[in-house]
């Protein structure tokens, strides 16, 4: 029988006396920052889980670890707990209950509760996969609802790749990938398709065993044209169809990430997003990186990750044949080229959306959307929030832009024109530059005959020519957007003479936001009025890339009109001095994306959106920033918006 008292909260062994430094984890109970919100250490829940510390926490959910008083075995507690939706009582002695907003966030935290059961329902089906995270048990309780998984003793691939200076070996890359493919086939077989496959999805435990987790974004199938999806995806690891809300997704979505993780894994580079791929691929091939693997590994992640769905595996039983199964007379594998191209299969997904300065008309539908995943364990979001996809080659834009600016210290220029980090992976190590991210993201694009897949051998590119709605191949045509849209004022609005009201931001969630005991730094700081809060990223270095969402409502339309910022920290003097301020911020809406450098002073900034643009929801991404004194904390204080009535 455990002894309750010598449980380490940190990772619920039981350690040799009671109190101090755990000496398994090191997990102190003194020195650990617990947050209001959090459930409070060694609280029971369904009268058999007592909680531990938290292991993450993302716009949607938090994630404990536990113990199973019943049957004495670790779990992961997820409890579904929607930042900005609700709150938890603090009457009392104990902080347990959440509290829902009323009207309209009320119904979204209800219908994302729904989506929460609806996720334990679906892993509760694969218990039998060795590749899949078990789901143990599943309550409702303190208003809210909890499902219970096995712990995974290990690490995430995201942090496994960086502890192994951000690469391995392709014939190590296929083996900890092969379970995952092999517990894939037997979802899809039941109707589901997971949607969110990534490194930081991927769990690697102490005993070898390889897990796929976070089902937060899966989807049943179904065969209805009209079916709306909420838009979920990570960068580099979605295909175009994840890019619109009727996007042809299958088993094919899933093929295109487990072959960008394959990518990931083998070279170090996080693979650019599918937007980005369509007209000049900077996709580097494995020879320019310098990898020495099969080619038939290199050839088969090509072909999973065609933009074109009939282009792409269309199952995971074909991915696994080409990957493991097929050899050749001299016992090497052989890779089967694609079929013949087939028109598409009737869905604007294979399609590629409109960029914001030139774009590829062949059939097109446009409807770029996005709503980053969160941290760790829990990435669920079921707003359907419509926000433009950023394009890479901003990147080397702001560093072009940086050449002769005054007015504070930019990071860029700091950094020669490399960031710290992008929107999918944290800072690959510092030593190794060939692996860092934003050092591909900014440098000069090679000549066409040299960049991208163009360069991958022993592949017709013929294979991958783009194709109409009728199956003719398609003729690129460039046509010239409008000019900018949004402008940084050089003073404030004349509001006299015009009808002007202010806009209500509903919700809003940053892909990350730094924690700090007894202090609320998430991004619906951002729009409270006030001057002593603010939203901090949470990431290593100066959060370039780091990106919030803001929405008004699925039905709530605004001409906005104007966009006022507070940048930096103005809580005081030594804050604003000391932090980070976004220097070039990229404004997103709708279709459209436009970036926009602001000037280092302490006073509102506005910008214009001329024409105005009916909208019910818009994003901001840091693109650069000037340093502070103390910290590489970013911080944003306050964000005004105004809209035409």
């Amino acid at each position: 029988m455990i002894d309750i008292d010598r449980i380490c909260l940190g990772c619920m062994q039981e350690k040799p006396t009671a109190g101090g430094e755990c000496p398994y984890c090191g997990f102190d109970v003194e020195t650990y920052e617990h947050e209001t919100r959090w459930l409070p250490l060694m609280h029971i829940l369904n009268g058999r889980y007592m909680l531990g510390k938290v292991l993450g926490e993302g716009g949607f959910g938090i994630t404990y670890i536990g113990i199973d008083l019943n049957l004495q075995s670790r779990v992961a507690i997820k409890e579904y707990f929607p930042l900005g939706l609700v709150s938890r009582e603090t009457t009392g002695v104990t902080r347990t209950s959440v509290s829902p907003l009323t009207g309209e966030k009320g119904n979204i935290y209800d219908n994302g509760l729904r989506k929460f059961v609806e996720e334990a329902q679906g892993v509760s089906k694969f218990d039998s996969l060795e590749g899949i995270v078990t789901v143990k048990d599943f309550f409702f309780e303190n208003a809210t609802a909890y499902m219970v998984m096995e712990y995974l003793d290990g690490s995430t691939l995201k942090a496994y790749l960086k502890e192994h200076e951000g690469k391995i070996p392709a014939e190590q890359a296929l083996k900890y990938i092969r379970p995952i493919i092999e517990a894939l086939q037997k979802v899809h077989e039941s109707g589901m398709i997971h949607r969110d496959i990534s490194p930081d999805n991927i769990m690697l435990t102490k005993e070898g065993k390889v897990k796929l987790i976070d089902f937060g974004s899966a989807r049943a199938l179904t065969r209805d044209e009209n079916q709306t999806f909420t838009i979920m995806l990570k960068h580099g690891y979605a295909p175009p169809e994840q890019y619109q809300t009727k996007g042809n997704q299958g088993p094919w979505t899933d093929v295109y990430g487990i072959c960008a993780t394959l990518y990931r894994m083998i070279t170090g580079k996080v693979p650019p997003s599918a937007m980005d791929r369509y007209e000049h691929d900077p996709m580097k091939s494995f020879a320019e990186l310098g990898i020495q693997a099969p080619a038939y590994v290199e050839q088969v992640i090509k072909r999973g990750m065609a933009l074109q769905i009939q282009n792409r595996y269309q199952s995971m039983k074909e991915l696994y044949a080409d990957l493991y199964l097929n050899e050749g007379k001299d016992g090497k594998k052989n890779y089967l080229k694609p079929p013949t191209p087939q028109p598409p299969i009737g869905d604007p997904g294979s399609k590629p959306p409109a960029g914001r300065k030139k774009f590829l008309i062949a059939g097109i539908i446009a409807t770029a959307a996005v709503v980053i995943g969160f941290v760790a364990y829990q990435k669920d979001m079921f707003l359907e929030i419509k926000v433009s996809d950023e394009k890479a080659e901003q990147a080397s834009k702001t560093t072009a832009d940086n050449s002769g600016k005054k007015g504070g210290t930019s990071i860029i220029d700091i950094a020669g024109g490399k960031d710290d980090k992008d929107t999918d992976e944290t800072p690959e190590v510092t030593e190794e530059p060939e692996i860092t991210e934003e050092a591909e993201d900014t440098a000069e694009p090679a000549p066409d005959d040299e960049a991208g897949f163009t360069n991958w051998e022993g592949v017709d590119d013929n294979d991958w020519k783009e194709y109409s709605d009728d199956g003719a191949e398609a003729e690129s045509v460039e046509e010239t957007l409008p000019d900018e849209k949004v402008t940084l004022m050089s003073s404030a609005p004349n509001w006299e003479g015009g009808n002007y009201q202010p806009i209500p931001v509903l919700t809003a969630n940053a892909t990350s936001t730094i924690s700090q005991k007894n202090t609320d730094n998430s991004a619906m700081m951002l729009f409270d009025d006030r001057d002593d809060t603010t939203w901090q990223e949470g990431v290593d270095g100066y959060g370039i890339g780091e990106r919030v969402d803001f929405n008004f409502g699925d039905n709530n339309y605004y001409k906005v009109k104007y966009m006022g910022f507070k940048m930096g920290n103005w809580k005081n003097d030594k804050y604003y001095v000391g932090n980070a301020k976004p220097r070039t911020l990229t404004i997103s809406f709708g279709n459209y994306s436009e970036q926009v450098t602001f000037n280092d002073v302490r006073e509102i900034q506005w910008v214009e959106i001329d024409p105005a643009e009916s909208v019910n929801c818009m994003s901001i991404t840091i693109d650069d920033v000037y340093a502070g004194t103390s910290w590489e904390d970013t911080c944003i204080t306050e964000i005004l918006l105004y809209a035409e009535s």
